[in-house]
């Protein structure tokens, strides 16, 4: 082009500015790849009047051709789209676009197409894309040719739809020789073949995509012992654009049992104010009783074949203050969860079946509980209703005293299984408990604070003293013998509505001890401190003038007796500075245990000593430990620690140790090895250190390609009695990356 003069670029500059103001180009702004996907947008018509924004380095005006002619990185926004290219030349009179290098068209929808070449009409929204990159997140597009036939919908030639951002060959993708997208959203395409890596693996007649839906599908072979070979399927699948309400229907093939299937529902607000899940499986099973032992014990309560289960669960803040959670469960047979569910089962054998509402407030907490049995082979205490308020230490006015209230009224029916020879009590009980105390700080360093308050239980129903009688019983024996033997029955009866009091007197009384030790920068942080408070709280409650005996059993409110006692406790702490002035506990052990003024018979003054550990020297580690100790050479009691080690590649080492005597001696390890990497490993152990035996140990390997990945895992849990077949467990998952994988429940 001929060198322009001051003037003339100055006049040029005008009428650009002139044409741009008159809105003949269509922009949208541009949207991250990593956006959530809208609503699919129709295409607007374009309004000559909107503004235009067009940036480049370079930038010139054809008043012939009425041509807008910009070069070196084209910017052009305007009316709901975004155009960037090398060199771009815009038509103000027709709307024409040419735009070369490096394009990138953005839409408001989301939408985005990349090529070197575009041909495009900013008013029609028509154009010849050429070879190009279509991105609708995590989904690619790419075409070897493609035009606009419409602002809806856009032909495609030489198609290969995939989630792997990366170029040919890709290790996943489906190829198809035409195909169709319509409002930026929605792929057609018929004669589609699935590619993995450069092997064709399956066969589409036709496929049809949301590219804004999350839907996928999850397939996983596996095989348990119980359930033999088995293939679960499962296709997950939004019923909205932001992905609030989704559901997932999955249909398990076991080789043993038969076919089983589950229906999911979930629900999840993005703000987090509700959300939840409904769950509904069914199977008639095939092999209810894996051998003749699980006969014996399950034949009275499997009635059927037919085995299932229903859960809700659902968890909503009404407002700030106010919170309502829900959780149900409807079994047909205590052992379907465990046969079907093994990883939840785990986690909770006996489901809970509650709805409870929560009003907090910063002088109370009011709370509603509904709780039902719905399993009638459970043992459980319903609750219909109980009411809660819990009100905190608050002070007094001026007068240094403190007041606290914990009061709850309810409906209880304690329930045996229905197999149970134990007959089935109910009652109302009212209980309230009021607590003042006088906290104050003696001698600068001394914290006392005594307290005294009174407790009163109220029961609709109590029990009489226990009344024993001895019979004597004469029996015959097969050689016609007569025996004589005497026999003691207790029976206690009901009596009527009585009030439970409860005093109580004591107080608590602790002073802190200090020592810098450091103050300059060591290997924790800025400085080291040591902190030591010793502490004892006395309790005094004489005998209640009704025992547990004689009280309805349903929880430990019923279990309250005479207590007078002193817990004396050490608590240390060594603290140092990090990310500025934060103080941080390195260590924190409080280690206790109390001295019974008044013991029961048979018992001795001291009580176990109770230890409370937490150690957080670094990031990278971290011990938890409680426990406690019997000082009358009875050895531990009880003893739970855990350990982890994290590496700086996110490798984890989790060891467990869980001691209870004459209950439990088991040493539990998880390890998993470079889970960012492209190969990551995994194994797991249960010992039983009493019998030298191990429970339960599984491994698994994973590895993860550009957009691909896949495991394998197996786990075995030996035979623990005679007679006992061994556990095995064995499972494949692959998944893209784009989704992440979800693991499926073996069950078995």
């Amino acid at each position: 082009m001929i060198p322009l003069s001051h003037r003339l670029k100055r006049y040029l500059r005008c009428a650009a500015s002139l044409a741009l103001r008159r809105g003949l180009i269509a922009a949208a702004l541009a949207i991250p790849l990593a956006a959530r996907a809208q609503s699919p947008v129709l295409a607007p018509t374009l309004v000559s009047d909107q503004p235009v924004d067009v940036r480049a380095g370079r930038l010139d005006y054809d008043a012939e051709r009425r041509l807008i002619i910009g070069r070196e990185g084209v910017v052009a926004h305007h009316a709901g789209q975004l155009l960037r290219a090398d060199y771009m030349e815009v038509n103000t009179e027709t709307g024409d676009v040419l735009a070369q290098g490096n394009v990138f068209l953005a839409r408001g929808d989301g939408s985005e197409w990349r090529g070197q070449r575009l041909i495009y009409n900013l008013r029609t929204r028509k154009g010849d894309f050429g070879e190009f990159e279509f991105r609708r997140a995590p989904y690619i597009v790419h075409a070897r040719e493609s035009e606009q036939v419409s602002p809806r919908l856009v032909r495609l030639r030489g198609v290969a739809v995939t989630t792997c951002d990366q170029p040919a060959p890709r290790e996943y993708e489906i190829r198809a020789v035409e195909a169709s997208i319509r409002d930026q959203r929605y792929i057609e395409a018929r004669h589609a073949v699935v590619w993995l890596g450069g092997v064709p693996i399956f066969y589409l007649p036709h496929y049809s995509r949301d590219l804004q839906s999350e839907g996928r599908w999850d397939i996983e072979p596996g095989y348990t012992s119980r359930l033999g070979p088995l293939l679960m399927i499962a296709y997950n699948y939004p019923f909205n654009d932001t992905n609030t309400f989704r559901g997932a229907t999955q249909l398990n093939l076991y080789a043993n049992s038969g076919i089983g299937a589950e229906q999911r529902f979930g629900w999840n607000r993005p703000d987090n104010l509700w959300r939840g899940e409904a769950r509904a499986f069914f199977i008639p099973d095939q092999r209810p009783f894996r051998n003749d032992a699980e006969r014996a014990e399950r034949e009275a309560l499997l009635d059927s074949d037919n085995r299932y289960r229903l859960r809700l669960r659902h968890r909503q803040a009404l407002s700030p203050a106010d919170t309502v959670y829900g959780d149900f469960s409807f079994l047909s047979d205590p052992w379907v969860a465990k046969d079907f569910f093994r990883g939840e089962y785990r986690e909770q054998p006996i489901p809970q079946n509650r709805i409870v509402f929560q009003h907090t407030a910063p002088e109370y907490t009011v709370s509603l509980l509904l709780e039902k049995r719905l399993n009638d082979f459970y043992e459980a205490v319903d609750r219909l209703p109980e009411v809660r308020l819990a009100v905190p230490p608050l002070a007094l006015a001026d007068t240094g005293l403190y007041y606290e209230n914990r009061t709850a009224a309810a409906r209880l029916e304690r329930l045996f299984p229905k197999s149970s020879p134990r007959a089935d009590y109910s009652a109302l009980r009212l209980d309230t408990a009021h607590l003042v105390s006088y906290p104050g700080r003696y001698f600068g360093f001394l914290s006392l604070a005594p307290r005294a308050g009174w407790r009163g239980t109220y029961y609709s129903k109590t029990l009489a003293p226990p009344a024993t009688t001895t019979n004597l019983v004469t029996r015959v024996g097969e050689d016609g013998v007569e025996t004589t033997t005497t026999e003691t029955v207790t029976t206690q009866d009901e009596e009527g509505a009585a009030l439970r009091n409860i005093f109580e007197a004591g107080f608590d009384a602790s002073f802190k001890a200090f020592r810098a030790l450091d103050e300059g920068e060591t290997a924790w942080g800025r400085g080291l401190r040591h902190v030591a408070e010793p502490y004892a709280r006395h309790t005094w409650i004489p005998e209640p003038n009704r025992t547990p005996e004689r009280l309805l059993q349903f929880d430990e409110t019923d279990q309250l007796d005479e207590v007078h006692q002193v817990r004396l406790g050490l608590r240390n702490k060594l603290q140092t500075r990090r990310g500025g002035r934060d103080v941080h506990d390195l260590v924190d052990a409080d280690v206790s245990t109390r001295y019974r003024i008044v013991r029961p018979e048979g018992e001795n003054e001291l009580g176990a000593l109770d230890a409370l550990i937490r150690l957080r020297p670094s990031p990278r580690f971290a011990l938890d430990l409680d426990g406690s100790l019997d000082l009358y050479g009875e050895g531990i009691q009880t003893l739970n620690s855990r350990v982890v080690l994290l590496a700086e590649d996110r490798s984890k080492w989790n060891v467990e140790y869980r001691y209870r005597a004459d209950d439990r001696n088991l040493l539990i390890s998880d390890l998993t090895l470079w889970p960012r990497a492209r190969w990551s490993f995994g194994l797991q152990h249960r010992y039983d250190l009493d019998e030298s035996r191990l429970e339960e140990h599984g491994y698994w390997i994973q590895r993860r390609h550009a957009c691909i990945a896949w495991s394998v895992g197996v786990s075995h849990e030996p035979a623990k009695k005679d007679g006992e077949s061994d556990d095995f467990r064995a499972w494949l998952r692959l998944w893209l990356l784009a989704f992440p994988g979800s693991s499926l429940d073996l069950g078995g």
